[in-house]
């Protein structure tokens, strides 16, 4: 879910996504504030009726509370707080409370109480959350703050699945872009891609086919492609690639003209998703193909590589990364290739010797452990 601005002054520190990380301050109790957090007001009590000190309710507990949307727990954890909690129910928090069940009693006590948390960034939260109970509430209660939340547009709504939320938004006349189809299309919505499509002129962007080639929704990708004109980008193939969508990149290579990067072989998932690239394709690979599946201990893409792209395996460089990245599988099969080029030069050796010639399968054995089912080139 999207987050509005922080302000300057919050109760937490910044996470690496941009949200609040609620840290009490004091002594309170790493259980007490988990208890908090699921929201067990039989175990926050007992923790606290043991010790009343390892269970201090600050603003930041009361916050906590707030959000598990137990509303019991809240009401007990603010009888016993002493601080200030005008600042603990910015509409920040609440943002993130809106995909809960259970938040709009947590609403209903805030305006009992008069705490002001409502904002027209919450009635976007709201329609993410896809509560219509919730939203005609707060229309009621805070009937300024949904007139202003009109110019606010509802994009991200189109990601949750919920094509009545996404209609009542459009009759009520919310704002949208173009994001909304690229939104819906990426989560393989595509009741809601069509809908949006039929009755709206907001459009989309080349994200909405490549993002769903990318999570391999294929149908979402067939309804762009015959219904929009947008299209995609190479990044549709790299990425359908990279994920192992193999029907996806069938598609997008016989019937898209934007074609594929190098990206689309050196990131494939599997060995299927190569062979098709290889067969298909002639962008061919990089020698990152070697170094991206070594990171990822993928040993059925090593033995493609090495039965099909030769000159780009250093058995040498291979296993020296697996040794620094701890890739036990690859040191094994590395260190099997070395043995079977050392006992393939000594057959080629004794056939030379012998006034036979020729090559023992270019080094190798057909279907030996280091090809895994042997060379495809012509």
């Amino acid at each position: 879910m999207t987050q509005s601005t922080l302000p300057s002054q919050t109760d937490g520190a910044p996470t690496a996504k941009g949200q609040t990380e609620i840290q009490p301050q004091g002594c309170t109790s790493e259980p007490f504030i988990q208890a908090v957090k699921d929201g067990d007001l039989d175990a926050a009590q007992a923790i606290h009726n043991h010790d009343p000190e390892q269970a201090v309710c600050t603003r930041q507990i009361v916050q906590l509370a707030a959000m598990s949307t137990n509303v019991a727990l809240l009401d007990w954890t603010h009888s016993l707080t002493n601080d200030d909690c005008s600042k603990a129910f910015l509409h920040y928090v609440f943002e993130r409370v809106c995909l809960k069940s259970g938040h709009l009693d947590v609403f209903k006590w805030l305006h009992e109480r008069s705490y002001r948390f409502c904002t027209p960034a919450m009635f976007r939260a709201v329609a993410e959350g896809g509560d219509m109970d919730t939203m005609l509430w707060m229309i009621e209660h805070y009937p300024e703050s949904f007139e202003l939340s009109k110019s606010i547009r509802m994009d991200n709504a189109a990601g949750y699945n919920n094509l009545h939320m996404i209609k009542w938004l459009h009759e009520n006349d919310f704002s949208f872009s173009g994001t909304a189809i690229d939104i819906a299309a990426q989560h393989g919505l595509l009741h809601i891609v069509q809908w949006l499509h039929e009755n709206r002129v907001d459009g989309c962007s080349t994200w909405a086919m490549d993002s769903a080639a990318t999570f391999g929704h294929l149908d979402a990708v067939l309804f762009l492609h015959f219904h929009r004109s947008e299209g995609c980008t190479t990044v549709a193939m790299d990425l359908a690639a990279e994920n192992g969508h193999l029907d996806v990149l069938q598609f997008l290579h016989h019937h898209r003209p934007e074609g594929c990067t190098t990206a689309a072989m050196d990131n494939a998932a599997s060995v299927e998703i190569l062979d098709f690239l290889h067969d298909n394709r002639s962008e061919g690979c990089t020698d990152e193909i070697v170094a991206k599946a070594v990171a990822k201990a993928n040993v059925p893409v090593l033995r493609w590589v090495y039965a099909n792209k030769r000159d780009l395996v250093d058995l040498d460089a291979v296993r020296a990364l697996a040794v620094q990245h701890a890739k036990l599988e690859v040191i094994a099969w590395a260190d099997d290739c070395v043995v079977e080029e050392a006992v393939a030069a000594r057959a080629n050796e004794r056939r030379e010797d012998a006034g036979d010639g020729g090559d023992y399968c270019n080094g190798q054995s057909e279907g030996s452990s280091c090809r895994g089912g042997g060379d495809r080139d012509s």
